[in-house]
């Protein structure tokens, strides 16, 4: 609910509150100036005009907490939606980070496969070792690059 419609039903709820509470004003003013009337009966309209009063603005102030209250949940709930979305949102950039993670090492590993110094090509083997380890989805293609590279390079 826009802010627009929710100023209006609040206008309209204070309006409909003071125009109660007017009436009921005049209601019991008009019951004490009765001079046909007891005094108890004058005692009793008036604790019915108290009790009806008081009785009006207990319910127009349980009508605002119901109102804000459900304004609360709303705001609550869209809060949750969005906190949700974010996870969500969160755990797919978690996972192209872990993407990106393994296509980095692993490439960096396959060049230095082929570098001229043995000492790099073995690096490589354990960087790639490591790969496989830490990314057991990666683990077949590891294997087919080693041992296409041993293929490859045996004298």
């Amino acid at each position: 609910m826009s802010s627009k419609k929710t100023d209006t039903l609040l206008n309209w709820l204070i309006t409909i509150t003071v125009i109660f509470a007017c009436s009921l004003t005049v209601i019991f003013f008009a019951l004490s100036s009765i001079k046909e009337l007891s005094i108890q009966e004058r005692i009793q309209y008036r604790n019915q005009a108290l009790t009806t009063t008081a009785i009006i603005f207990l319910a127009s102030a349980a009508m605002f907490n119901a109102y804000y209250a459900a304004k609360r949940v709303q705001a609550m709930q869209k809060n949750a939606i969005a906190a949700e979305k974010n996870l969500e949102i969160d755990i797919q950039n978690a996972k192209l980070n872990q993407d990106r993670l393994v296509a980095e090492r692993f490439m960096g590993a396959i060049s230095q496969l082929g570098h001229e110094k043995i000492e790099t090509r073995t690096g490589a083997i354990y960087a790639l070792e490591r790969v496989a380890q830490d990314f057991p989805k990666e683990h077949w293609t590891i294997m087919e690059i080693l041992t296409a590279f041993v293929r490859e390079n045996t004298p």
